[in-house]
C-alpha cells in the first residue's frame, strides 16, 4: 500500500500537470484569435 507522502505526491503531480496543460491551452487559444484577427487587443483601449 503507498504511503501517504507518496500519495500527496501523486496529487501534486496532477495538479501541476494539470495547471500547466490549462496555461498551455489558454496561451494556445488566446494566440489562435489573436492571428484570425477575431481577437485583437488595442493600445487605444483605455477603458473609460
Amino acid at each position: 500500500m503507498p504511503s501517504s507522502t507518496l500519495k500527496l505526491f501523486k496529487v501534486f503531480m496532477v495538479a501541476l500537470l494539470s495547471i500547466m496543460a490549462g496555461a498551455k491551452t489558454a496561451e494556445f487559444g488566446a494566440s489562435f484569435l489573436e492571428e484570425s484577427e477575431i481577437f485583437v487587443r488595442s493600445s487605444d483601449d483605455d477603458g473609460d
